[in-house]
């Protein structure tokens, strides 16, 4: 019972100091002052940046910048796994000559090397984004023109096959036309076997 007593005296003790300490409702940056950050909504919002020389936002920045790496969820990524490849048609895989399927490929490569400079490997990756939307555009619009041409083609087929369209060949005119070489031909008398 005495237990119990002291634990619940050193609870209230313990609740009553907690109960003293102010909230924070501002932070600063112990080493340059800067990004000074207060509580609004309950959620903390930057008024501040740091200072240029700050050396903790130049980690911070260096960390940031490390930790970058490409949207494998976006579109340029999903051709191919699970999305119909614009160039090779396939859902899943590539065909060895696609070439967006050879750039997903080598954005995969370049994002498991460790990269010495972050931005260098930024702008790598987003020449070979740009390159298989490049891509893709380019076999979409090769597909409508190849589509185009197929309506346009059969167009003028269906409209060439209409009789009116056309005069009959030698060989469909009327007989009439044959006579007149019948009669050149000598006439040949065949015997009577009557007689």
């Amino acid at each position: 019972m005495r237990r119990l007593i002291l634990s619940l005296i050193a609870l209230a003790l313990m609740q009553s100091v907690v109960a003293q300490v102010p909230e924070v409702n501002s932070r600063v940056c112990a080493e340059c002052g800067g990004n000074e950050q207060r509580k609004q909504g309950g959620e903390w919002v930057q008024i501040s940046d740091h200072k240029s020389w700050c050396p903790i936002a130049k980690k911070i920045a260096e960390a940031e910048a490390a930790a970058w790496s490409p949207d494998f969820s976006s579109i340029e990524y999903q051709y191919g796994h699970g999305v119909k490849c614009e160039e090779c048609g396939l859902v899943q895989g590539h065909v060895s000559d696609c070439l967006i399927g050879y750039n997903q490929k080598l954005a995969l490569k370049h994002s498991d090397h460790t990269w010495s400079d972050p931005e260098a490997y930024k702008r790598k990756i987003n020449i070979i984004e740009e390159r298989i939307r490049h891509a893709a555009q380019r076999a979409r619009e090769e597909r409508a023109q190849a589509q185009q041409q197929r309506l346009g083609g059969s167009s003028q087929q269906n409209q060439s096959t209409k009789l009116k369209d056309h005069d009959p060949m030698p060989e469909q005119k009327p007989a009439e036309r044959l006579i007149p070489e019948m009669a050149k031909m000598p006439r040949t008398e065949l015997p009577n076997s009557t007689t």
